[in-house]
C-alpha cells in the first residue's frame, strides 16, 4: 500500500465509488471530499505522483460532451479505495 499523508488519503476519497478510468477536475474534486479548497491541488497532484490518479488533458462527459483537463482514477488508486473502505468497515 503506498503512503498517503492524512490529506491525500481524505483527497483521494473524492473518487470514492468510482471505477479506474473514471475521472474530473480540480473543482469537482473538492466538492467530493472534506479537503480544504486551498489544498485540493497540491493533494490531487501528490497522488497521481504515487499512481493513484493520472492526469488526462481531455476528460469527457458521459454525454461525450467534453469536460477538460482532469485526473482519472488508476487500477492503484482503485484497489487503495477498496482497501481503505475496508479497513473502515472492521
Amino acid at each position: 500500500m503506498a503512503k498517503l499523508s492524512s490529506t491525500e488519503a481524505q483527497t483521494l476519497l473524492a473518487w470514492h465509488g468510482c471505477s479506474a478510468g473514471y475521472g474530473f477536475g480540480f473543482e469537482m474534486a473538492a466538492g467530493n471530499c472534506s479537503t480544504p479548497r486551498h489544498g485540493i491541488r497540491r493533494a490531487v497532484r501528490a497522488l497521481a505522483r504515487k499512481g493513484m490518479l493520472q492526469y488526462e488533458r481531455m476528460l469527457f462527459f458521459e454525454d461525450e460532451n467534453k469536460m477538460g483537463a482532469g485526473y482519472t482514477l488508476t487500477e492503484a488508486g482503485r484497489a487503495l479505495l477498496d482497501e481503505m473502505e475496508d479497513r473502515h468497515e472492521n
